[in-house]
């Protein structure tokens, strides 16, 4: 195959349906784990706090119902509309040397071959071509246009480290931790739980923010709505004054 000519990919139509699906799928299974665990634990802290003789779990559990309702209508929406745009407005072009990703809303992003530090693979899905640093990523879907030929050009970069199904779970896990840990540090009025729970968080809701504000791949809409990890992060030193206060006294 002649590489010294520019080529351009783009996203099939006949593969969006298949990936809205799997996006959504995907996605509700993982804001039901978060949402459930954060759920069960307040129930059992509110139990506990409460005594034997009252335990608010109807009310929790039906709350906890029609939120998911209305995030997965609502973010069925959302999605739908963003992975449209994303479909429609998505080049791929490869040159003698470079992949370059140019999309709505997005800055054109470059990564020559010699960048190329590491390739992962999520079968059926998606390549994801890491840079030299872990937020310059291209992702190529599976359901792009003559996606053997892209496969080829990209294996011979480097070796394809093909995902576990369930690669998914590093990113469930930290956030599932983070929710249950900010319930707990919300229940307990002890500084030696309330403290440290609520530094970690602060680190981590800030971090986030960083991460969003600098990720090429987050459109601007995504990266304005990171400062509202703020807001929890203020939460977090308000509780560890109240309680600094208590001790105190």
């Amino acid at each position: 195959m002649n590489r010294t000519m520019n080529r351009h990919y783009k996203l099939l139509p006949s593969s969006f349906p298949v990936e809205i699906q799997r996006i959504q799928r995907s996605w509700l299974l993982r804001w039901s784990l978060i949402t459930a665990g954060v759920f069960l634990l307040t129930d059992l802290l509110l139990s506990m706090r409460s005594g034997t003789g009252h335990k608010p779990s109807l009310y929790i559990f039906l709350f906890l119902g029609l939120l998911l309702v209305y995030e997965a209508v609502s973010t069925r929406r959302q999605t739908r509309r963003r992975l449209e745009k994303y479909w429609d407005t998505y080049d791929l072009e490869i040159g003698p040397d470079y992949f370059l990703r140019r999309q709505a809303d997005l800055a054109d992003l470059c990564l020559h071959f010699g960048e190329v530090t590491r390739i992962e693979r999520q079968p059926g899905h998606y390549l994801h071509l890491i840079g030299n640093h872990k937020q310059r990523v291209i992702e190529i879907y599976e359901g792009i246009e003559n996606f053997d030929e892209v496969f080829q050009i990209v294996s011979s970069i480097r070796p394809i480290e093909v995902l576990h199904r369930f690669a998914w779970l590093k990113l469930v896990l930290p956030r599932t931790a983070a929710a249950v840990g900010f319930v707990v540090m919300l229940w307990s009025g002890s500084p030696l739980v309330v403290v440290p729970l609520a530094s970690v968080l602060i680190i981590a809701f800030l971090r986030e923010v960083v991460r969003l504000r600098r990720d090429p791949n987050q459109p601007p809409k995504i990266r304005r709505r990171a400062w509202g990890y703020l807001f929890p992060s203020l939460v977090c030193f308000l509780k560890v004054w109240e309680v600094t206060v208590l001790l105190r006294r």
